[in-house]
Formats: C-alpha cells, sequence, structure tokens
C-alpha cells in the first residue's frame, strides 16, 4: 500500500500542477472523512465500491468509475461492506483545474486510465508530466470525447429502432459502433435509464402489442418482432406485459 507519494515539482506546468498521487486496497467500511481540502482530487475505482458523501448529496461508485473531491468541499467515502474498493488517486492544483468544477461528482473512467496511473505508481514513477498528461486526457473524455460518445449512443438507439426485427445481439452491435460491451451497457443506461439488451426487448415488445392489436397471429408477430422461436417471445412477452401474448390478442377481438 502506498499513500500520499510526492510528485517531483515542474516549474514549467501551470495548466495542472500534480501535488501527489497514491493507492490503497480499503479494507471493508473503510471510512475516510469527514474532511476539507484546499486542492483538487480524483479518484480512480479500478476494483470493488464505495461510496462518497459531498454538498450535493451521497453516490454510489463502481468498479471503472472515479470520482472528484474539490477544493473547499466537505467529504467523506467509505467502502463497501462486502466488495470494498481499491482505487489510485492524483491530488493537483492549476490554471485549468477550475474546468472540474463544472462536473458532476462521479463519472465512468476512461478505460484503462486507472490502470495506466496504478503502473506509473507501482514503477515508482513520480514525474509531474506523467500525471499532467493524464489529467489532460481526463479532461478530453469528460469534455470533448463524452459529446462524440452521446452521438453514437443516440445512432445505438436509432439503430434498434430500425432493425429491431433482425437477430440483433449486444456483442454485435457493440462492436459495430467501436464499443466495449460493458462499457456500452454503463453509458447507454445513464443516457436512457435502460441497459441496451433490456430496450431492445422493450421495442420488440411495444411493437408486438401494436401487431396483436392489429389482428396478427402470435406466430407471424414473434417473427416480425426479431423471435425465430415463439415460446421465447411468449414468455418474454408476458414477462414484460403481465399476461400471455395470446390473451392480449383476445382482448382485441372483443
Amino acid at each position: 500500500m502506498l499513500k500520499d507519494k510526492l510528485v517531483k515539482n515542474n516549474e514549467e506546468l501551470t495548466d495542472f500542477i500534480p501535488i501527489f498521487v497514491g493507492l490503497q486496497n480499503c479494507p471493508s467500511n473503510h471510512k475516510f472523512g469527514p474532511a476539507i481540502r484546499d486542492y483538487y482530487l480524483i479518484h480512480f475505482v479500478y476494483k470493488g465500491k464505495g461510496s462518497i458523501t459531498d454538498k450535493t448529496g451521497t453516490y454510489n461508485v463502481n468498479n471503472g468509475e472515479l470520482f472528484i473531491i474539490r477544493p473547499g468541499e466537505v467529504t467523506t467515502y467509505i467502502a463497501d461492506s462486502e466488495n470494498p474498493w481499491s482505487y489510485v488517486w492524483i491530488a493537483f492544483k492549476g490554471s485549468l483545474a477550475k474546468i472540474f468544477d463544472q462536473k458532476n461528482t462521479v463519472y465512468i473512467s476512461p478505460i484503462d486510465l486507472a490502470k495506466r496511473v496504478f503502473d506509473y505508481i507501482q514503477d515508482d514513477c513520480f514525474d509531474a508530466g506523467v500525471y499532467t498528461a493524464i489529467l489532460h486526457e481526463l479532461v478530453y473524455h469528460l469534455f470533448y470525447e463524452k459529446q462524440k460518445k452521446d452521438v453514437n449512443v443516440s445512432k445505438i438507439k436509432q439503430y434498434v429502432d430500425y432493425n429491431y426485427m433482425n437477430d440483433l445481439k449486444v456483442d454485435e452491435v457493440a462492436k459495430l459502433f467501436g464499443f466495449e460491451r460493458s462499457y456500452l451497457f454503463r453509458i447507454f443506461k445513464a443516457k436512457y435509464g435502460i441497459g441496451l439488451k433490456e430496450y431492445i426487448v422493450k421495442v420488440r415488445i411495444d411493437w408486438a402489442k401494436k401487431f396483436l392489436a392489429d389482428g396478427h397471429s402470435v406466430v407471424d408477430t414473434s417473427f416480425m418482432v426479431g423471435y425465430r422461436d415463439e415460446f421465447n417471445f411468449s414468455r418474454g412477452f408476458k414477462k414484460f406485459v403481465g399476461i400471455s401474448p395470446m390473451e392480449y390478442k383476445q382482448k382485441f377481438k372483443k
């Protein structure tokens, strides 16, 4: 365990000035705070989970996410009792640091960013330039790359809307749009409140209800909404709607 290792000062750096870095494998219910700081602090969670409380509320943080602590804020964070988190952190100041004031407390971390910080620390690399580059990359991810990802996520939703009748597989859709499956799940759910797999089912069932109401048979409807097995369709329909497709169809015969 390594905590609060000072970064070598570099007077040429002014936009982001790393102060110290560290890493910790926390025991169950490990608590830090309440505390207040005069610098920014970003934790990258690479294992387990926990929660952080600041002036805006309490937030759960999971593996693959990060949380931001800002100067002048009172914060308390605690590791989960069953699956306590491990994280790395960067403390910093600088002329561009206030850009993080515009962000929320918890965000999805760029893929492999936490691992890179972990590797740098493990290799006893405490050069300020390395961690400044990490912070610049994070800013790009949170402010600019996110805009492009939002567009791509919207395109994925549109793709499902127009192709629900085909044999859609989440892995293939993710690959088609250049996403890793678990990452796509997180950003799709963050934007629409539902995972991609669940959204595909929702679109298919919504159309199935319309087709059944229009008088189409259960067998034809199952094929028209992308199911190749009537039993799987009926089971999924009942789970989603509460009654079987045939019962739903009978409602409209009257």
